[in-house]
């Protein structure tokens, strides 16, 4: 009896050893051959957070390099959208114009288009009787940008509105300030501004007139802008006509 129970312990002895081989074998081959460098090491996981950050900053940078690009190519398109609709709307008024004049204000925050058209010309403004014996003052207003140290702080406005002359009136009209229209806001003239951007708006020369925009914003502290010269001739100007009574400074 004794006998088998030795036996039995002998063999349940194998067995555990056995087993106990196996689970090391197990592990050696999780580990590696090395156990001590089975983990990540300080210096391999500073390596991996230096790579980490090197590739994340040069995408930041590419990033932020294609929205600069993006917003320029926007304010650029958008900028030349409105030059045009101003140029054609000014060119609208000039080509039928009897009689034109500039005038700045003394501050020099205004630089005003004045633009005598005949009554025929105004189309569906007013009745047709007013049209026959009445000509209409148009005023075009650029509010100037507002320029300091070389940058500019807010874009120029450009608006116009109206005033019918009555044939035989005497004395300047009267415009409705409160219907000044706006239609362009990007243009960034001002004679406090840099080169080349310190120019008047407009320059009448007899019948004809040179719309001298500089079209723009700026991005970053940097100035994003085209300058435009179009020139307009009046096909109807009449140097005797009643322009001076059209000129009322906003």
């Amino acid at each position: 009896m004794d006998e088998m129970t030795g036996i039995t312990g002998f063999f349940r002895r194998q067995a555990k050893q056995w087993h106990e081989a196996k689970l090391r074998a197990f592990r050696r081959r999780g580990l590696g051959t090395d156990p001590a460098q089975s983990g990540v090491t300080i210096v391999e996981l500073m390596v991996a957070m230096t790579m980490f950050s090197i590739f994340t900053t040069m995408f930041a940078t590419a990033m932020v390099q294609f929205m600069h690009t993006s917003q320029r190519s926007l304010m650029r398109t958008q900028s030349a959208t409105e030059v045009g609709t101003a140029t054609m709307q000014i060119s609208h008024f000039v080509q039928f114009a009897k009689g034109m004049q500039t005038a700045n204000s003394a501050d020099g925050k205004n630089q005003v288009l004045f633009v005598l058209l005949p009554g025929y010309a105004v189309g569906n403004q007013g009745t047709s009787e007013e049209q026959m014996n009445s000509d209409l003052c148009v005023r075009i207003t650029y509010h100037t940008a507002q320029w300091a140290g070389g940058r500019m702080s807010d874009a120029g406005t450009l608006s116009w509105t109206s005033a019918r002359l009555v044939s035989g009136a005497t004395g300047p009209v009267t415009y409705d300030d409160s219907a000044d229209a706006v239609f362009a806001s990007r243009i960034i003239n001002s004679p406090s501004a840099t080169s080349p951007y310190n120019r008047d708006l407009f320059e009448v020369n007899g019948s004809e007139l040179t719309f001298r925009p500089s079209d723009g914003a700026t991005i970053g502290g940097s100035v994003i802008a085209s300058n435009t010269d179009v020139i307009v001739t009046a096909r109807n100007y009449d140097a005797s006509s009643a322009i001076a009574q059209c000129v009322v400074m906003p």
